[in-house]
């Protein structure tokens, strides 16, 4: 299995975390800083996308689409990791 990790700081414009992967099975994410970062799998809005506390950890398997974030104010960090076949 092969396997990407890495981060990116999230701001108040939606942002892509991740891109596209047509052969990823699992993803695990991270909210390493301080702000709720709200994800999706479209461009995030606060309204529209699912909240991850800071330090909290978000889990999806078998989604090969890209994830977005944006925090509300301030910036915080997404690390990630993914694996595929």
């Amino acid at each position: 299995m092969a396997f990407e990790t890495g981060a990116k700081e999230v701001s108040t414009a939606s942002a892509q975390i991740v891109g596209s992967n047509t052969n990823r099975k699992e993803y695990e994410a991270k909210n390493t800083g301080d702000q709720v970062i709200y994800i999706s799998g479209t461009t995030s809005t606060v309204a529209n996308g699912f909240p991850v506390d800071p330090q909290e950890t978000f889990n999806c398997n078998d989604y090969t689409g890209a994830w977005y974030g944006i925090v509300s104010t301030l910036t915080s960090t997404m690390d990630y990791f993914e694996g595929d076949d």
